[in-house]
């Protein structure tokens, strides 16, 4: 699979702010690649390097193996960029800024009545003035703008920022479609529920360094190996613990009539085998953690580090 985007060890400073530090990640054609991470990580920072909005104080950018720097005006023609906070001429009607942009990329300007419809802009609110929009509107129109392009990569900084659910819905089954079409997403975003239902993989940036790497599938499988076995045994006790810990478990306390333990998928049946032989298991079920959690043991062991 031909790859869309190669980031390789990108790094940006403002005055002693070292907001990327020798970030490297890459997308293929048909992925969806998330950046996650908490305020002030580098994400948004990344993304206008790779736009081009931003020079980097080194590294090397190839979008569609058109070298940003070298080859910018092919390079530009391969993407199409979404900012968190989209900044348009409030005297201009929506469906004006629509036909500049489609003058802008060469796009047909019969395009713009889709891209309007595909974002949710109805033909009322296309004939309104971009100062008269609330945010959420205006969000709307920044991803018509996004619609507009056939571009092969998508850049998207907290597309879902300020949109209802209903709209959130909306622009999933869009990526959903830009996805299947063939073309490849950077998204970055703090709404985990895009991640889950849209990325292939997820990296997290802390403090502008790249902390962690992994597919969707790779973390859905960490979620199973990290969930932990609640026991009811009636009165749990240290000798419970220890049953565990014996038959493969990671991790095992007692706490008030359960024993909480933590162990691989494969052990799990073993245990309780063992807890049964040397007492009663009235009931036991399973404490899934969340990709926030996962999302946050990242976040705090790369503050550490």
């Amino acid at each position: 699979m031909s790859l869309a985007l190669e980031v390789t060890q990108l790094s940006k400073a403002f005055a002693r702010v070292q907001a990327v530090d020798q970030v490297s990640f890459s997308v293929s054609a048909g992925e969806v690649v998330a950046l996650l991470g908490p305020n002030g990580s580098g994400k948004t920072t990344c993304l206008r390097c790779i736009a081009g909005l931003l020079r980097p104080q080194s590294g090397l950018i190839a979008l569609n193996g058109h070298d940003l720097q070298r080859d910018y005006r092919r390079a530009r023609m391969q993407f199409s960029y979404l900012p968190q906070q989209a900044s348009f001429p409030p005297s201009l009607r929506v469906s004006e800024v629509l036909e500049f942009h489609a003058r802008l990329r060469g796009v047909p300007l019969a395009r713009t009545g889709q891209a309007l419809h595909e974002s949710g802009v109805s033909r009322e609110d296309a004939g309104r003035f971009i100062g008269q929009l609330s945010g959420g509107m205006r969000q709307r129109v920044s991803l018509a703008v996004a619609c507009l392009s056939g571009a092969p990569l998508m850049l998207l900084d907290e597309p879902t920022a300020n949109l209802d659910p209903e709209m959130a819905l909306n622009f999933r089954r869009i990526a959903r479609e830009w996805r299947a079409a063939g073309r490849a997403i950077v998204l970055s975003t703090h709404v985990l529920t895009d991640v889950e239902e849209l990325a292939d993989r997820v990296v997290v940036l802390v403090a502008g360094r790249k902390v962690a790497e992994q597919s969707i599938g790779a973390m859905r499988a960490q979620l199973s190996e990290s969930a932990r076995l609640r026991v009811d045994v009636g009165q749990a006790t240290e000798r419970h613990c220890a049953e565990a810990l014996a038959a493969g478990a990671i991790e095992a306390r007692a706490n008030s009539h359960a024993v909480v333990i933590m162990a691989p998928v494969e052990r799990r049946m073993a245990i309780l085998e063992r807890l049964r032989a040397i007492g009663e298991v009235n009931r036991f079920d399973t404490e899934q953690p969340s990709l926030e959690d996962i999302y946050l043991q990242y976040v705090k062991e790369g503050q550490n580090e």
